[in-house]
Formats: structure tokens, C-alpha cells, sequence
């Protein structure tokens, strides 16, 4: 290999592997932090939940992710949703309680999608967090 064809091969791995690593920070911690914005002034920030899942196959379904978190009564909660512009997947999060829907951020009767919802909880309890993408679409988010 000459050199000037190995200094092609070095500047293209690098740019891929730029690449990558620019991806997969604006797939994580900076998605939180905009996430944590978008949240509002008057929220305040607990946990953060990620999923990053390749698209669903017919041999293969879709993923979901499940979080368990503990939630106190008498306290309102606002769970946001912010997803990766680099993919087309868009996350639903489901909070449930006992295998009972508390909320949703995609409401499949009326097929509508929105980045947050607010739960008023009134039991102390274990709860559980499921986040999948919409028709197993490739995507990666976080949920706050």
C-alpha cells in the first residue's frame, strides 16, 4: 500500500470512528440533558431511563425495556420522553402499576403520540417502567 493510499484508509477510519462516538454521545448524555430541559423550570430531575434498540424483525419482535422505580404517594410526577434525531423510532413509555396503565406517552386508542405526561400518584408502591419504540422501530431515547 502506498501512502497516499494509506492516508486515505487513516482519514476515513478516522472519520468513522468520529462518527460513531459523535453519535452515540448525542444518544446518551446529551439527549438527558436536553431532556431535562424540556422538562420545564419547575420540574425537578430523579432518574433517567435509556433504550437504544435495533428494529424489530418478524423472527425477531421488538424490544422493551423494563425499569422498576418506587413512587410516594401524594406526589405529582411529569415523565418525559426525548428521542434521538438520528433515528426515526419514536419511544413510547408506559408507567404501570400492579399490571394496571397509569400513563402513557402514546395513547393507541386515538393513535396519538406526545413527549410527556404528568401522574398524580396516590399509593406508595413499586411501580414499573416499560419503553419501547413505535412499530419496532430502530431508535434510541431517554425517558426522565
Amino acid at each position: 500500500m502506498n501512502k497516499k493510499n494509506l492516508i486515505k484508509v487513516l482519514f476515513i477510519t478516522t472519520c468513522l470512528f468520529l462518527t460513531s462516538f459523535n453519535l452515540k454521545s448525542q444518544c446518551n448524555d446529551t439527549l438527558v440533558d436536553l431532556a431535562i430541559l424540556q422538562s420545564g423550570p419547575d420540574a425537578i430531575f430523579i432518574k433517567e431511563f435509556k433504550v437504544r434498540f435495533k428494529k424489530g424483525k418478524t423472527n425477531r419482535p421488538a424490544k422493551v425495556a423494563k425499569y422498576p422505580v418506587y413512587l410516594k404517594d401524594s406526589t405529582n410526577y411529569r415523565f418525559n420522553v426525548l428521542n434521538a434525531k438520528e433515528f426515526d423510532g419514536k419511544v413510547i413509555l408506559q408507567l404501570f402499576r400492579n399490571g394496571k396503565l397509569m400513563g402513557s406517552t402514546y395513547d393507541f386508542t386515538n393513535l396519538e403520540y406526545k413527549n410527556s405526561f404528568d401522574f398524580e400518584c396516590k399509593h406508595t408502591d413499586r411501580y414499573q417502567i416499560l419503553m419501547s419504540f413505535i412499530e419496532g422501530k430502530a431508535g434510541c431515547a431517554v425517558g426522565i
